[in-house]
């Protein structure tokens, strides 16, 4: 027993003596190196419908909720691009680099399939539109469904420039972002070459988008002159007859 006891009592002497301060400073270092490996995997940003969105630190991949969300994904790297949210037909295929034609469809907005949403992984989703309390409503539910952080853009014409930076932000490619938006505001057509414009759509392209409503916004950012300029507020788009048209006599339709 005296000979086990001294064994013992010389191996504990062998032992250098732990400082009970250099063991609460190097618990504490741990504790603050796993908190930062946790911090560095996440990041927050206020996106322009002023939702704070937590979103991982590297984001390399994104799916609009609705086909613009989409084309501002393209236009800013079609490299991020999961899937689009219908196929393209042959003419819009003439405006998109091949490799991009043939991406997955997930639909749009209330078509939006959920489950091949969630099984692509995108790491953002992203909404692009009018900001109002249901676009706000809409983010949130993709959000809680899918378990993927969806970051609402607004979607106005003059709200472009901030739309791409914010999409730079989530994307880390404030650069590449802040030329895409600085090519946007470069267009300045001179007054002697500007065309008088007249926006169709539906079957038999009588509906028109009159100078003043949302519709027709592109037009007055390319320096278009919009034919359709009716009396009064016009927020939507018309209905109007081929006699009008005429009358209006456009450069371009």
């Amino acid at each position: 027993l005296c000979l086990l006891l001294a064994v013992v009592l010389l191996a504990a002497c062998g032992q250098p003596a732990s400082d009970p301060a250099s063991v609460g400073d190097e618990q504490q270092e741990n504790i603050e190196s796993d908190s930062t490996q946790e911090e560095a995997s996440e990041r927050t940003i206020t996106d322009m419908a002023g939702r704070t969105v937590t979103l991982p630190v590297e984001v390399a991949t994104g799916l609009g909720t609705g086909a613009i969300g989409s084309y501002m994904l393209y236009t800013l790297d079609p490299d991020t691009m999961v899937g689009v949210n219908y196929e393209f037909n042959d003419q819009e295929k003439a405006y998109i680099l091949p490799e991009y034609q043939d991406l997955p469809s997930f639909g749009q907005g209330d078509g939006l399939n959920l489950e091949a949403v969630i099984s692509a992984a995108p790491d953002v989703l992203i909404s692009y539109g009018t900001i109002s309390d249901s676009v706000i409503n809409e983010a949130d539910g993709f959000q809680e469904q899918t378990g993927i952080p969806c970051v609402v853009l607004d979607g106005t014409m003059d709200a472009i420039p901030e739309a791409y930076r914010v999409l730079g932000q989530v994307f880390g490619m404030e650069e590449r972002a802040e030329e895409a938006l600085a090519f946007a505001e470069s267009i300045d057509i001179p007054e002697e070459e500007q065309v008088t414009v007249y926006f169709g759509n539906g079957l038999e392209n009588l509906e028109t988008a009159p100078l003043g409503s949302w519709h027709a916004e592109l037009l007055d950012m390319v320096d278009a002159k919009n034919v359709a300029v009716v009396e009064g507020e016009i927020t939507a788009r018309m209905d109007v007859s081929a006699e009008q048209v005429i009358g209006w006599n456009p450069q371009v339709i």
